[in-house]
Order: structure tokens, then sequence, then C-alpha cells
């Protein structure tokens, strides 16, 4: 295609702090080109791929990448900015520069969504011309949101809505320099959005009233979703199920009420997750996953392998089981400022260029989740097991294995862990400060962490090897899982195969037939039941193949989950009508419009579940301080009651968390005066690592400038 008629511009050239402020601008003759994409958003004679990472089935303000690639001869030009844009759908091959500024398209800066601080426009972010991509690629970071953002330009008002009713599309503005010939713009249609339903499951039409209600933990979402969808296109049906999503105490005690015809969880009925009364059940296995310490954010890499104005996300992270002890339940400021522990990091972590990355200054706590959670008592029990003398308290309190870090004695204090109400306020997070400068540290499960796009920490096992949660490590450690007496596995913290805090997810079936209130059979409901534990257990399993999500069953546990759906409803049911719930969850949960939250309902509503607790969407988020404090007698009675069920049950602690960006020395002193206030104004002594902090800043500065001459010099 030839290019279109000449246009002078004067850019002013863009440079970072980091390099010289320009005295002159710099005049550049810009050819614009104008037409259709191809399957890669590129007509087949471009000198340019783009790439989108997702762009089907998304939920408001969830993190996408797009990387422009130039053919070999050509770079993305370097004084002229590209952008990527999401505008209203019309034709790929339409739009023209006017539709960034006239409406069509969402400005830069503009959010469609604001509380999920959604990012709908963004430049692409230039890879060196010294690196090994050679100045030929380009990298923009796109949060989508679902919602109506308005703008307001030239004294003209506009809006744009997207949304699953309004799909819209991607356009690039890209600036391509062939050889020493003058830049050329190419601007075009890029792939179309779709995002998730509000209501009903995508692929899934229709609803049955002999649907089965069930309830479960949010971490389990995805695997869900995609049962369901897969489940409907093989049988030509509506789901089989409904879903309310609800932190794990809660599902396990509604299920046990009758609330729910089928509930799921890694525990089954036990101390921190004991209801009234105890429903007789089931524990169906269907699929593995793992606690995780998830690692988020990154750190400015200077060697050409990556843009220096955009902060790297980890590839991989190391913690030891001390380490993260420290971390959730002492304070951030413990670890990060300790100078035993940061010397560790730093050797566990060669590609961290200092320890100011350690911290992260818009999240300045490590963050979990609230409420009684299969991970919170797996992680502590194994932080209990294996890094006891560190799993204290900040004052030196021992803690022990505890369910619910906001229920915990001695209390986690709210600057010191960040606790969240369930996964959108956890994704809202983790989208937003995925590309932010420094680490921040979130105790998550596999699925969540993958699914927010957060790095998985590797921990070492109990013979000090270092292990990495991946399908290969969580069905080595299965063997040496420890079975209880309701037919549950419960991990082995001293296990020296396979990845340590690997666990089981349960559906817990009813052991009764399911009956309506007058005792009559529900026999359409308990055939939809046995079919789909059948589906997920066997052929439901393929769909957990993709490494990102649960992982699949061993045969070991694909033949217990048939032994166990033999059991299912084969208990006599007595017939005893039920006394109503006392709180019983709403029928129809309100559709929230974020992300798919915390229960889809009647015909597949997203809504928000019956949780306990606060939680704040800004950047650094709420903590939940603990609703009920716990008591010596209640410890003493749930550790007595633990022992007695084979695990040890300890109590839990807070963090603190300081963190620093950009200028390193400034922000650091920042940190540490910060710290220092923090503790003292908490009754804690401030430790002397933390008051020498301003002298370490200032020599940091120092070295800064020093290295600087030097690498200007050179």
């Amino acid at each position: 295609m030839s290019p279109g008629r000449p246009r002078g511009r004067q850019l002013l050239r863009r440079r970072w702090v980091v390099l010289l402020v320009p005295t002159a601008l710099a005049l550049l003759v810009v050819p614009r080109v104008a037409g259709s994409p191809g399957s890669s958003a590129a007509q087949a004679t471009d000198p340019f791929t783009v790439e989108v990472s997702k762009t089907t089935d998304l939920v408001s303000g969830e993190t996408i990448e797009v990387n422009f690639r130039t053919s070999a001869g050509s770079i993305v030009h370097p004084g002229t900015r590209s952008d990527v844009y999401t505008c209203a759908l019309q034709g790929a091959d339409s739009y023209v520069k006017a539709d960034f500024s006239d409406g069509t398209c969402v400005p830069l800066g503009v959010r469609l969504q604001e509380a999920d601080v959604s990012q709908d426009s963004d430049h692409f972010y230039r890879f060196p011309d010294s690196g090994a991509e050679q100045g030929r690629r380009g990298i923009a970071i796109l949060r989508p949101g679902v919602g109506t953002g308005n703008w307001r330009r030239a004294g003209v008002d506009f809006s744009l809505t997207c949304g699953p009713a309004n799909p819209c599309r991607l356009v690039y503005d890209l600036f391509v320099q062939t050889g020493s010939a003058d830049a050329v713009e190419y601007i075009r249609g890029g792939p179309e959005l779709s995002y998730r339903p509000v209501e009903g499951v995508a692929g899934c039409e229709g609803s049955t009233a002999d649907a089965v209600t069930s309830t479960m933990p949010d971490r389990l979402q995805e695997a869900w979703l995609a049962w369901t969808r897969d489940f409907c296109g093989r049988a030509s049906s509506p789901p089989p199920t409904t879903s309310f999503f609800q932190p794990e105490g809660d599902a396990l005690r509604h299920f046990a009420a009758g609330d729910y015809d089928l509930g799921y969880s890694a525990v089954g009925y036990r101390p921190g997750f004991q209801p009234e009364t105890e429903r007789p059940m089931v524990p169906v296995p269907i699929g593995l996953n793992a606690v995780v310490i998830a690692a988020g954010g990154g750190y400015t890499v200077g060697d050409g392998s990556w843009p220096q104005d955009l902060p790297r996300p980890h590839a991989q992270f190391r913690l030891t089981n001390q380490e993260a002890a420290v971390l959730f339940g002492q304070s951030q400021a413990s670890l990060v400022f300790n100078d035993q522990y940061v010397n560790e990091m730093l050797a566990n972590n060669p590609e961290i260029p200092a320890s100011l990355y350690l911290f992260n200054s818009n999240v300045s706590a490590p963050v979990a989740l609230t409420g009684a959670q299969s991970t919170t008592f797996f992680a502590t029990m194994q932080f209990d097991t294996l890094a006891g003398d560190q799993w204290t308290n900040i004052d030196g309190s021992d803690r022990g294995v505890e369910s619910d870090f906001n229920h915990a004695d001695p209390v986690h204090d709210a600057s010191f862990l960040s606790l969240k109400t369930g996964r959108p306020d956890l994704a809202r997070l983790a989208y937003s400060q995925r590309y932010s400068q420094g680490t921040f540290y979130v105790l998550t499960d596999l699925a969540t962490a993958n699914a927010l796009g957060l790095t998985v920490v590797s921990m070492p096992n109990a013979a000090g090897e270092w292990i990495t949660p991946t399908p290969e490590t969580l069905a080595a450690a299965v063997p040496q899982m420890v079975a209880q007496e309701d037919g549950t596995l419960l991990p082995n913290p001293q296990a020296t195969a396979g990845y340590p805090l690997t666990f089981v997810e349960y559906a817990m079936a009813p052991a009764e037939p399911l009956v309506d209130a007058n005792c009559t059979a529900r026999t359409g409901s308990e055939d939809l039941l046995h079919g789909w534990l059948d589906y997920v257990t066997t052929d439901g399993q393929d769909q957990l193949t993709g490494g990102d999500g649960l992982v699949p069953l061993t045969p070991q546990l694909r033949d217990a989950a048939a032994t166990a759906r033999e059991a299912v409803g084969a208990t006599p049911n007595e017939c005893a009508t039920p006394p109503p719930p006392t709180n019983p969850p709403p029928t129809t949960p309100p559709g929230n419009g974020v992300i798919p939250s915390n229960s889809l309902g009647p015909g597949g509503e997203f809504g928000s579940g019956p949780f306990t607790g606060s939680g704040s969407s800004g950047a650094n988020g709420g903590s939940a301080t603990p609703t009920q404090e716990a008591t010596a007698e209640t410890a003493a009675e749930a550790l007595e009651a633990a022992q007695d069920d084979g695990v040890d049950l300890p109590g839990l602690s807070g963090i603190r968390a300081i963190n620093q960006l950009m200028p390193p020395a400034a922000l650091l002193a920042v940190a540490g005066l910060t710290t220092a206030v923090a503790l003292a104004t908490a009754g804690y002594p401030v430790p002397a690592s933390v008051r020498r902090l301003p002298r370490q800043a200032g020599a940091t500065a120092r070295r800064l400038r020093r290295g600087g001459r030097r690498g200007s010099g050179g």
C-alpha cells in the first residue's frame, strides 16, 4: 500500500528522569497509512504484527498485554509515540485519525470503569535498541473496563460504553521506520473485545427448575465456569448447577444448614470450619490446587531487555518458610529491613537489582483473604511446623495454626496485614498494581494467582529443596498427604516429595437424597447432581489441563472419586423437615457488573456474597479489622479439638509493609521514617536497622550519583 500525503509535525522528544532533557524539538515527517487489518491486526504487506494476550470473556479491569513487533529491517519509531485505544465497534478498516479525538475512542487517561481502575487506552513502551529486541518491539498494558466513560473535549461532551451488550474494538495508531526512511503512521483496527456476561454463562442457554444449587469459595470460579460451559455444550442443556461464591467457612456452614444442595471446600467439618449442625456429606475429589505466596509488581531493568520506563514483572521469585512466616506473621518491615533476611532474599533472587524493589509503596502490607479459608489454615500449619521460631507476632508472641486471619490471637494489626473480602477486592489490587514498581505479596491459591497474572513464589520443602507449584509437583505431593477420618486429605508440611502446600479440592455432596420441604424426593435434581459429579471427575478433568488453574486428579484420586460418587445420596433420608435457616442467603443475588464476584445465582447472575468485614477498592485496599477477638478459652478449645483431629492449630498475627519507588534513595528514606512512625505509634520498639535507614539512603544516593556519572561517561 502506498503511503498517504506527508504531513509535517513537531514533536517533543520524550525522555525520562534518567536521561538528559533535550534542548530542541525534532521535526519529523510522518506519512500516514490507513487501511484494514488482517487476522493479526495488520495487512499482509504491513511491516509489523500485533498480538493481544486476551480478547474474550474479559472481566472489568483485567490486565491484558498488547505486543507490537516490527519485521526485520523496521523498528518501532523512537521519536513518535505509538498508541492503542478502546473504540466503539465498527468495521475494522473504517477507523481514521479523527476517531481518536471525536468520541469514537476512549482518550488516554479516561476510564470506562473507575471502581476497577480500568485502563482503556495506553501508549506502547518501546524496547531499547541495545537489547535483543533491537527496537523492534513495543508493549502496551490495558485493563479493559466494563462501563461508561465520559469526557469533555473542546467544549463537547463525549461518552462510550463497553460491556457484554456493547462489544468494543482495539484500534492501533502505530509509527514504524524502515531503514533510513521517514516514519510511517499506520492506523489499524484490532480485535473485537467481548466481556463475561453479568447474567448467565456464555454457551449455556436457559435454566431448569431442577438445577442443583451450590456454594463455594471464589477460587473455584474459573473451574466451575469451564466445566459448566463444556457440560452445556456436550448435553445441549441449561446449566445443571448454580453457584454462589463466599468465604469457604461460610460455604460449608450454609451447605451444612441445608441452604444449598452442594458445597465445595478443601476441608471437612473441623475446628475453624465447624458448622452448628453437621449435615451428612461425602467429599468427592474434583481437582488439585495449592496454597501459594504470589508476588506482584516488578523492578526497573537497565540491560536493554525491557523498556526502562515500565517495571518488569517478576519471572520468578523465591521465599524461604522463615521469610514467609516473618512476612505474614510479624510485618513486612520486620522482613525487608532486616539485613539477614534482605541479603538472603537478594541472593535467592539475583535478578532483583536492589533491596528497594522488595517492597512496593502502592501496596503497603502483604495481602490475604478474610474469613475462614483453607489457604489460611494450610499456610499457617506449614509456618508453624517448619518456621515456628519466626511464626510469631511482632512482639514475639507465639502464633499457631489459624483458619481465619480476622479472628487471630494474637490479633493481626490492620496496618501489617491487608485483608480482602473476596476475589473482586483482591483482583482490583492485583490488576492495577501488576506493573507497579516494587514487590507486593499475596497469600492465595495457585488457581487464583494464575488467573490474576501474579508470579507464583517457589518455596523449600522439608528437605530444603526449592519447589515451584506445577502440575507435576502437585501430583507428586499426593501420596504423602495426610488422610483424615472424614475421607479428606490434608497437606503434609513434612513431605519431601512434590510441592508441600498441595491440597485437594472437594465437592461436599449430600450423603442423603435431595428432598423438598415436604420431604418429597427431588429426583430431577438428584439425577443432575450425579450427572454433574460424574462429569467433573471424568471427562471434565480435560478442562483442567491448561496448567493455569486447578490441576487434574491423579489416578489414585480418580479412583477415590469414583468410590465417593457411589456414596452420594445412598444414606436413607430420615426426612425430618429442617427449620428455615436463621440467616438465609439471598435467593437472587444482585448483579454488580464488575468481576464475576461472589455469586452465580438463578440464571447465572453474578453478584455479592454474604461477606463480613470491610475492604477498600483503593490501590492499597482496605484491611478488615477483627470482628471478634479470640479468647484464651476458645483458643485452647480449638487447639484441643484440632489435636484430637490430628491437626496442630495455633494463632495468628499482623503485618506491615513499607515500600518505595522511583527515586530509590529518597523513597528508601521515606519508607524508613514511615516505618519508624508506625511502629512507635503502635507501641513497638523501632529496630536499629530501621533507624539506620536515613543514613543508608544518603549513602545509596551518593553511590547512585557516582554510578550515574560513570554510566554517562561510558
